[in-house]
């Protein structure tokens, strides 16, 4: 039987939760699920990654993964950067 690199990867995922790392970190697709729809994607956090401005992240082998711990910090850390991802437009003042 031959298995294709997708039911590879899903079964490898599948696994990796039940470890006790599984229990400490999550990857990016885990911590993607952990979020509201819509709120988060594994794009935007590769994004965050490149600009050095999102949650703390460490590889193991190839895969990025975040501390549990680390990330609900870097929630309450920027708690209303969440909740308000456009910038704030100041009113210019008249001379």
């Amino acid at each position: 039987m031959v298995q294709t690199a997708a039911a590879t990867k899903a079964t490898q995922s599948a696994s990796y939760s039940e470890t006790p790392l599984g229990k400490l970190f999550l990857t990016e697709a885990q911590l993607v699920k952990e979020f509201p729809p819509g709120v988060l994607s594994v794009r935007k956090l590769r994004y965050w990654r490149a600009m050095r401005i999102g949650p703390p992240w460490s590889r193991l082998g190839r895969t990025i993964v975040y501390e549990r711990e680390a990330v609900a910090d870097w929630i309450k850390r920027n708690q209303l950067n969440l909740q308000r991802e456009q910038p704030l437009i100041r009113k210019r003042r008249r001379p």
